[in-house]
């Protein structure tokens, strides 16, 4: 399927079959095995990259700073774990009114036509999803190129607002395994690690001892 269907003439069947091949791809990432949730995110973003020809796409949260999580960067000029203020980051209207923005040329937007994005960096072309993690609304996914066309089509915008959702409903998902991971190996009253946790690293420095014997018994 050709990465960018940002043609103003693509029919009606022509976009349901461009969405129905994305939707495909979608689940056979989702289902593949031998990934942790971190790098299926990653691996989600690299496609929807592909398939939207974007040059930069980036998972950020807002907090006191905001900082990219997950990024997918073919331009090598925005890497994972940026952190930046609040106030400057391009996507930050779009985590307060929670609401998606499109922008074909940033140049010609009064709020952004200044940015760093768009000066120093020549991207033009931009999208920014909120992204919904249970109640967390800190989460904003944001889609950048610098080729500069027409806004997205429809069928572009329900690609992106299907990645926001299935990256919410991972991160959400992620974060309940861990909460669960944590209760199951903390005493709730103390908030120390309880015996379970004990008996955990017991067998986890057990088996670190037999592998250092085993490769002390190889040099001897």
């Amino acid at each position: 399927q050709p990465a960018n269907e940002s043609d103003p003439h693509v029919s009606t069947t022509q976009a349901g079959d461009i969405h129905v091949a994305r939707l495909n791809a979608l689940w056979k990432l989702s289902v593949r095995r031998g990934l942790s949730d971190p790098d299926r995110i990653r691996a989600m973003l690299n496609m929807a990259a592909e398939m939207l020809d974007m040059d930069l796409v980036v998972l950020g949260e807002f907090g006191e700073r905001y900082t990219a999580r997950y990024v997918s960067d073919r331009l090598g000029v925005f890497p994972e774990g940026t952190v930046l203020m609040v106030e400057s980051v391009l996507c930050h209207p779009v985590q307060l009114a929670r609401t998606a923005s499109h922008v074909a040329d940033l140049r010609e937007h009064p709020q952004y036509a200044d940015h760093a994005l768009v000066n120093k960096l020549g991207l033009r072309s931009y999208s920014g999803l909120p992204v919904s993690v249970g109640e967390d609304d800190r989460w904003v996914l944001a889609f950048l190129r610098q080729r500069c066309e027409s806004p997205p089509q429809a069928v572009d915008i329900a690609y992106m607002e299907l990645i926001a959702d299935w990256l919410g409903n991972t991160l959400h998902q992620s974060a309940q395994k861990s909460l669960l991971q944590r209760i199951a190996l903390t005493d709730l009253l103390t908030d120390l690690p309880n015996r379970r946790a004990a008996e955990e690293r017991l067998q986890k420095e057990k088996a670190r001892i037999a592998r250092i014997r085993c490769r002390c018994r190889r040099v001897g």
